[in-house]
Order: structure tokens, then C-alpha cells, then sequence
């Protein structure tokens, strides 16, 4: 471990944190990319990986082993289980605990538990309930969560004495494993403490431009009470003045109950950066000063936090049909079971966004990395990629061929504790801003889905920001597709709201892939389609089609790995672009 960056994350926390994350991603990233299995395991992990908890894994049990088992699923009772085949509930995790030689064996895929308080209007806010959000059909959300094989994941605490790599170890040959993995730890993205009397938003509104456009954006749209946001971080200052009117109930899933109370700090900036109120004579005004937060605690005071609490809180905005989660934290393990919990949630409609991270390399975090998040780099006042931050600290925004785009992070005011307000640097301030421009868009087209929130927000982002050394028209490694402009994107809703085609394009299967890729869209109308394939640098690899006519429905189109010339293109990281009347829609694939 880096320890100069391990050291300065522990000097600055008990203020605010600081880049703290940088201890996890010291690494290289060929050792990134080496496979740790229990049987079959899909993603790589780091060898030697400590961070993680002791005493328990998470682990995918085969379907041809859990058939004729009995696991309760959300929205159903224990007795209700027992009554199907099998054996009794309690009877049959010890028996699992028995055979597998560990202390307990439980399932993970759980409904979320709001409290009789949390569904009736009380609390600090008797204005909000949850009742509004509950599923109307809580079968559908177990049944997608079994497709996905989340019904598939057992937590097992090991017995006193034996570690983590040695359970692991043992469990690498088991038949009935299909994938075994510690219980990874991930940091917040840097927060570094300011002047709490600045109140210059320049991030929202700048004469230089490098803003975000918001007071345009606020003549399109401004009202997304109606679209609840998660914000899982720190939890948030419950009663602080600028966030009244603003907080429904929300989970900590950190000390397991109902009031995720913010003993850090981050969490309440990142809900001051998207919904602090206007017009209330306090403070700031969040991006979307209407919006309603729903915190959901997922890092400690000490800004780390555990994968199984994150897909936890994933579950719960799932649940609840949240459509806009942010996450302004990532680790350096890849993880199946994040990762599934993560497609669950994006196929439930969720749009997740998480931060790039600041270390100022291109290693990939999780769950950034993954391709159905949305992935945010930060910019200083220059319109630059934050190198160094304004801060003084050295560490920069991150970048890859994953990022999807970039928007101010760099000495940005919000809430903070004990009701007061304090300037923060970090892709951790930038993520929130996309996430409640999101919230206003989906407010316009509550249709939209991720994909669309995706495309849209790429295609309407400021090219041509950041350094000339760095920059390159249309997609680049340290902007993605650009910085974020609040009233392009909210201006492109409003107008295919009236356009009469709609385009879906699904993630490429199989992805990574070493053979042919599959690209499956859907039109709702007909027209001429474009498929592209580029190199991370933005250079034409191949055209799949050129304003082909397709009629409307599903279309499946392939790529056999070759490009122009017919040679086989080297493995790397490419990127897809389908054009539909007027519609743009990108991505990322992987090829080995």
C-alpha cells in the first residue's frame, strides 16, 4: 500500500475526508485482471486483497444444487416457505451450515423492512412517506431478482479461527459453488473540508462557462418531486435547515435500522449538492432544489463501506422503484455479487451513477467500471479535468475508457454538519450533479430508461473542454463525451418528447467477449440506422451499418472482431454507437 496516500487518509477525516480511497488502488493493473474462482468466477479480484470483512464470504450456490431448497423470497413470509416442499426454513440453513463446514449460511436477497413510522407519515418530516413508493406487485421484483440469480447468494460466517483465504481455498473445488468472494470494502470519493461562508456557486452558473448551465435549465424544468433520488453514502443531518422538505425515510444499512444519520459529513454535502431548497433564505439551491432524497447509509464515519451493503441499498431503491441512485464511493475488487445487484437495479429502471474516483490513473473502480452505471469524472473552474484538485491535494480525477462524462468537482459548497455549509473537491461533488439533472429529466419523460438517461446526457455534454493534450473531439478517455450541460440535456427531453422514435439498444453479449458480439436494439418506429465501432481514442474501427432502413421491432446486429480491412482487432476496450433518427446511443465493450 501507498503509504504517504494511506496516511494523509487518516490525517484528514476527523475534519472531513480526504482522498482516502487512494490506499485501496495501489496495485497494478495486471495484477487487476488476475482471476480469483471458486468454480466459475466471472470477474478478477486483486491477490492478497485485504480489504475486505473478516469472518464471512458471499457465495453463489449452483441452481442444480439449491433445486427442491426452500429460501425465502421478498415479500414472503417464513411460513409460507415451510409450507412448500423441502425442509423447514431455520432446519435448512443449518443443515447448509453443516455441509458447507460454516457457522451460519443465510440468503442475501432480502426485501427491504420499513418500519410501521417509515410507511406512515412521521418522523422529522411528516410530509413524506414511503407507502407512495411501495411495489404494487412485489412478486415481479422477486421473480426479476431470481432471473438474475440473486435468489443464488448466501452469506456464510466462518467459523472463530478460520480466515477468509483459507475458506475461499476450501471452497475453490466445491461442485455446489459456483462463485465464493470476501465481502470487499470500497472508500467515498474525496471530500476535503472549505471555507463554510463561501457562497459562490460557480458550477451552476460561471461567465467563463465552465458551469453547467443550470439557471437555463431551471426555465425547462425544475419541479422532480415526483422522482426520488438515493443517495447511499454517509446518510445525511436529518434537521438541517436547507434540506427541510427534502428527506424521505431511508435505511442505514450500516447499523441496520431506520435512521441513517450522517457522522461523517460527505453524505449530507452530496444531498446539498442535488436537492439543498431555494428560496428559503439558507444557503445554497441544489441542482434540483425540488427533488426528494431518500439516504440510504452505506459508509461508515470513516468513509469505507462493504459491497453486501451497497447491493443491499440497490435492492431497496429497486424495491421502492427509485429511479436515480447515486454513489459517490467505489473499491478496487470487482465483484460478482455487486455486479449482479447492480443489473438487477438497472433493469428495474434504476440509473446508477458513480464516481470515477480521484487518483488520477485509469485502474478501474467498482462499480464505476461496470458497464450499466453511469461513470463521472469532475472539472475544475477552468473547464479542465481536475488535476490537481483546487484543494492542494495532489490527487486528480480519474479517468478510463469507461468514464461516460465529466462535471464540476472542484471546490463545490454544500450542507454540512451541525447545519452549516463547507466547500468539498472530488469526483464525489461531480456525480451528484449529473444525478439530479437525471432526476429533472426523468421528471419530463418519466419513460425514459437508463440507457436513454445514458445517451442523452453523452450526447448533449460540452465537447471540446479540458487540456489539448488531453482532449480529442467526441469521446475521450478523460472527458468521455464531454462535460455535463444541465439545459442541453433537459432541452433534448423536451424535444423527443414529441419526436415519434424511440430507441433502445441493450449491452452487448457477450461482454467481454473473444468472438462474435451481439448488439440487440429495439425502434419504435422505422428508419435508417447507423452501427459504428471506434477504438478508446475515437478512431472508426468498423461500420456495421450505414443508414441501413430497419423497420420497427427488435433487431439483432453482430460484430465478428474484425475491422475495416478484415484483420482481427487486438483485445482492448472499444466503443459502439448506434444512430437512430436523430438518436445517439454509445457504449463500451471489451474484447480479449
Amino acid at each position: 500500500m501507498n503509504g504517504d496516500r494511506s496516511q494523509r487518509g487518516r490525517v484528514l477525516p476527523a475534519i472531513l475526508p480526504s482522498i482516502l480511497i487512494d490506499a485501496l488502488l495501489v496495485l497494478p493493473l495486471t495484477l487487476l485482471l488476475m482471476p480469483l474462482r471458486a468454480s466459475a468466477q466471472e470477474n478478477p479480484v486483486v491477490p492478497g486483497e485485504t480489504i475486505h470483512a473478516e469472518g464471512r464470504l458471499l457465495v453463489k450456490v449452483r441452481s442444480s444444487w439449491l433445486a427442491g431448497r426452500v429460501i425465502v423470497s421478498p415479500g414472503q413470509t417464513a411460513e409460507a416457505a415451510e409450507e412448500q416442499p423441502g425442509e423447514q426454513v431455520g432446519e435448512q440453513e443449518a443443515e447448509w451450515a453443516r455441509l458447507f463446514g460454516v457457522r451460519s449460511a443465510s440468503p442475501l436477497f432480502q426485501p427491504p423492512r420499513p418500519s410501521d413510522a417509515q410507511i406512515s407519515r412521521s418522523g422529522s418530516d411528516p410530509a413524506y412517506s414511503l407507502a407512495p413508493l411501495l411495489p404494487e406487485d412485489p412478486e415481479v421484483f422477486t421473480e426479476l431478482g431470481k432471473r438474475h440469480g440473486l435468489d443464488r447468494w448466501l452469506l456464510f460466517e466462518l467459523h472463530d479461527g478460520e480466515r477468509v483465504e483459507e475458506a475461499l481455498a476450501r471452497l475453490s473445488g466445491d461442485p455446489r459453488v459456483e462463485v465464493a468472494e470476501p465481502d470487499y470494502q470500497g472508500r467515498a470519493a474525496a471530500y476535503i473540508p472549505g471555507d463554510p461562508s463561501f457562497n459562490l456557486q460557480w458550477y451552476l452558473d460561471q461567465v467563463s462557462d465552465a458551469d453547467i448551465d443550470m439557471p437555463e435549465a431551471w426555465e425547462i424544468a425544475r419541479d422532480g418531486s415526483d422522482v426520488p433520488i438515493a443517495v447511499l453514502d454517509t446518510g445525511v443531518q436529518l434537521d438541517h435547515p436547507d434540506l427541510r422538505g427534502v428527506i424521505l425515510p431511508g435505511w442505514d444499512f450500516v447499523n441496520d435500522d431506520s435512521l441513517p444519520a450522517d457522522d461523517n459529513g460527505h453524505g449530507t454535502h452530496i444531498t446539498g449538492l442535488i436537492a439543498a431548497r431555494s428560496d428559503n433564505s439558507e444557503g445554497i439551491a441544489g441542482a434540483a432544489f425540488l427533488a426528494r432524497v431518500m439516504p440510504l447509509k452505506v459508509l461508515n464515519a470513516d468513509l469505507t463501506g462493504y459491497y453486501s451493503d451497497w447491493a443491499a441499498a440497490f435492492y431497496h431503491c429497486a424495491f421502492y422503484g427509485i429511479r436515480v441512485a447515486n454513489l459517490s464511493a467505489g473499491g478496487s475488487s470487482p465483484s460478482t455479487y455487486l455486479h449482479d445487484a447492480v443489473r438487477f437495479a438497472h433493469e428495474r429502471g434504476v440509473v446508477i451513477f458513480a464516481a470515477m474516483m480521484n487518483y488520477g490513473d485509469d485502474v478501474p473502480r467498482y462499480p464505476a467500471f461496470y458497464e450499466e452505471t453511469i461513470a463521472v469524472g469532475a472539472t475544475d473552474r477552468y473547464d479542465r479535468r481536475a488535476d490537481p484538485f483546487g484543494s492542494g491535494v495532489s490527487d486528480a480525477s480519474s479517468y478510463g475508457t469507461h468514464i461516460d462524462l465529466i462535471a464540476p468537482g472542484d471546490g463545490l459548497i454544500s450542507t454540512y454538519f451541525n447545519s452549516g455549509y463547507a466547500n468539498g473537491w472530488g469526483t464525489s461533488q461531480a456525480t451528484p450533479l449529473v444525478s439530479a439533472v437525471a432526476a429533472l429529466m426523468i421528471s419530463l419523460d418519466p419513460d425514459l430508461t437508463p440507457e436513454e438517461v445514458r445517451s442523452i446526457l453523452q450526447a448533449t455534454a460540452d465537447d471540446g473542454v479540458g487540456r489539448p493534450e488531453e482532449d480529442t473531439p467526441g469521446f475521450d478517455i478523460y472527458h468521455g463525451w464531454g462535460r455535463l450541460n444541465a439545459e442541453a440535456a433537459l432541452a433534448a427531453v423536451v424535444g423527443n418528447a414529441t419526436m415519434p422514435s424511440l430507441t433502445y439498444l441493450y449491452p452487448p453479449r457477450p461482454n467481454p467477449s473473444p468472438g462474435t458480439v451481439s448488439f440487440r436494439y429495439d425502434l419504435t418506429s422505422p428508419g435508417p440506422v447507423t452501427l459504428r465501432i471506434y477504438d478508446v481514442r475515437g478512431r472508426l474501427v468498423r461500420t456495421l451499418l450505414d443508414r441501413v432502413a430497419r423497420s420497427s421491432g427488435h433487431h439483432i446486429e453482430t460484430w465478428d472482431g474484425r475491422d475495416t480491412d478484415g484483420a482481427t482487432v487486438p483485445g482492448g476496450v472499444y466503443l459502439y454507437e448506434l444512430i437512430h433518427n436523430g438518436r445517439r446511443i454509445t457504449g463500451k465493450l471489451i474484447r480479449f
